[in-house]
């Protein structure tokens, strides 16, 4: 199976290691040498590695990383994820890949030793996002056109609907939410699959505008989903689940004082379906070729 990212920008800046690059951090070892990155703790025994800063959260979304082998000592190098994936450097090749999802919070792309003795050279790094389509609305009056599903988060959270927004008003000095009512879930998960969830925020009366995104088994209870956006706006959040399972989505501010003010608007939560190309007015979102399968999300 050929997973296609042609349509989608390379997110990695100087992956072809000029000189003098100030994209990459090389760390305990790791060098910019004529013919690319060489992570090499075989003196240093240290963690070697190189890292670089993506501009966009890629947290929760799929890449596919590819990469050329220069030079290697037969050793391992690791992408750095909550569990390091092994990437395929004991031979020296060329237009290796590995496709995953992002699944730690942090933005850096950090390719790394995994054992001390390691002395390998890679070049042309490339990483590109995997082309996806968003299935059906699971969000059940996600455009608040009535208060209908929705309460607030505890019995202090103030929560009115008008034009198509939902405004949450701290009742007491703690931040305050809205979710869906208590015994009727949000959404239902399938283990496996991912998640797109979105919604806007607009702080009010705040100088905080923080939001925090919570999903959750109970109402108002433990949580499989913790996140926080730190400024006003559109805003995503991808969930891979680990097993089937009912969800309550919460959206709280961070503002613990009394009378503080957010609008919400727009909550969505649709699958993600990979390997499509999505049609949209006639046209194909992202480039094709000949052997793609297309899909029409309006069907």
């Amino acid at each position: 199976t050929v997973t296609p990212t042609y349509g989608s920008p390379e997110l990695v800046v100087d992956g072809d290691f000029p000189a003098g690059t100030t994209a990459w951090v090389f760390v305990g070892g790791a060098s910019n040498q004529s013919d690319g990155a060489q992570i090499d703790n075989t003196v240093t025994a240290a963690n070697a590695y190189i890292s670089q800063e993506l501009t966009n959260s890629p947290n929760g979304k799929r890449f596919e990383l590819t990469y050329d082998v220069i030079e290697t000592n037969g050793t391992t190098l690791a992408l750095e994820l909550l569990s390091n994936l092994n990437l395929n450097t004991a031979t020296i090749g060329t237009n290796r890949k590995i496709t995953f999802t992002w699944n730690k919070v942090s933005a850096f792309l950090t390719i790394k030793r995994i054992s001390v003795g390691t002395n390998v050279t890679i070049n042309n790094v490339s990483l590109k996002e995997v082309p996806y389509v968003l299935g059906k609305e699971q969000i059940v009056n996600g455009d608040f056109s009535s208060s209908v599903g929705w309460v607030g988060n505890d019995l202090a959270a103030q929560v009115s609907v008008s034009n198509n927004k939902i405004r949450v008003t701290n009742g007491d000095t703690s931040a305050a939410g809205f979710t869906s009512t208590d015994g009727s879930p949000t959404i239902s998960v399938v283990a496996g699959k991912t998640y797109r969830i979105s919604y806007k925020s607009t702080k009010i009366n705040s100088a905080n505008e923080s939001t925090n995104l919570f999903a959750g088994s109970g109402f108002n209870g433990s949580n499989v989903i913790t996140t926080t956006f730190t400024t006003d706006g559109a805003h995503e959040f991808f969930y891979t689940a680990s097993s089937s399972e009912s969800l309550y989505v919460m959206i709280k501010n961070s503002s613990a004082v009394l009378g503080v003010v957010f609008d919400y608007e727009d909550l969505s939560v649709k699958e993600v379906q990979y390997n499509y190309l999505q049609v949209a007015g006639g046209d194909l979102l992202k480039e094709s070729k000949v052997g793609d399968v297309v899909f029409n999300s309006t069907d």
